[in-house]
């Protein structure tokens, strides 16, 4: 029955309003919570929540008050060795942290951030699971408290090794650099770990930049996340501009003129870059920054 309404629901917003108002999340949860052992169920419950409720604010919030993120936090900790129960639950936490701070508070609460770390441990060499455990991440990280829970508890580095692993894949680089981005906003303590050497963080937004250059969603987040590791971090400045950050910068400026993320986290990274770093706004003259700012 999961099974059947995953599909039904999948890309299809009338089927997808048709199974909630027939109460299916309930029955699909429910039925999670009873069979915790199933893997099976579970495997297709996850799959369910995702057809039916990951794409609608209205039914993610009645995902929430329905136990939703305790069941798919239990299944990915009773199926730790299932790629699909652990890409799927990624997947649904990530949508359900999105636009809501209330649901970021409670999947942390309900022990998401440590389901979706374990994932990408446990999972290292699927591209999914990868690739979502760095899109929910950062869906988590746009919070205060969940930036702390996430770099403490090996976070960075588990983001830095997939992003290194798959760099041919653009989305999770994309999702690698957000997620560094959200966790370096409004913290020296993660703005220097993610700048320290043994995490390689500001070479895998470089090389993320770098390798996908023609990826506007790569080179807005490239540029978000270097503009917040260079915020009020003089290390990390010298370091970005060392490691080829500003050129990087400038050529996604110019390569997507039309791009208005792009163009506004350009502006601000080598704003952030230069400050207080002769040796910067010399490459920055040198590499074309006045030129792509005006």
């Amino acid at each position: 029955a999961c099974w059947a309404l995953g599909h039904v629901a999948a890309h299809d917003t009338t089927n997808r309003n048709l199974v909630c108002e027939a109460g299916g999340l309930e029955v699909v949860i429910t039925a999670m919570h009873r069979h915790q052992e199933d893997r099976v169920l579970q495997t297709n419950g996850c799959w369910a929540l995702v057809g039916v409720a990951a794409h609608n604010a209205a039914f993610r919030q009645r995902f929430v008050e329905d136990q939703g993120i305790a069941a798919v936090v239990s299944a990915m900790k009773h199926h730790k060795n299932e790629g699909y129960v652990q890409e799927f639950g990624c997947r649904m936490l990530g949508h359900v942290a999105v636009d809501s701070a209330a649901n970021r508070s409670r999947i942390a609460k309900d022990g998401g951030i440590g389901a979706v770390l374990g994932a990408m441990r446990a999972h290292e060499d699927d591209i999914k699971v990868q690739e979502y455990g760095c899109w929910a991440l950062g869906s988590f990280a746009d919070d205060d408290s969940n930036r702390t829970i996430i770099a403490e508890n090996g976070g960075i580095k588990a983001v830095v090794l997939a992003m290194r692993a798959h760099k041919e894949r653009s989305k999770l680089q994309a999702y690698g650099c957000r997620t560094l981005g959200y966790v370096a906003t409004d913290s020296t303590a993660n703005r220097t770990r993610i700048g320290e050497d043994a995490e390689g963080g500001i070479p895998a937004v470089v090389g993320a930049m770098l390798a996908h250059s023609k990826k506007s969603y790569v080179q807005a987040y490239g540029c978000f996340a270097l503009l917040k590791l260079a915020a009020d971090h003089a290390i990390n400045r010298i370091r970005i501009g060392e490691e080829g950050g500003i050129g990087a910068v400038v050529s996604a400026m110019l390569t997507h003129a039309d791009e208005s993320k792009v163009q506004e986290n350009g502006c601000r990274m080598l704003g952030n870059t230069a400050a207080n770093n002769a040796n910067n706004r010399h490459r920055i003259g040198e590499e074309g920054g006045v030129g792509a700012v005006l």
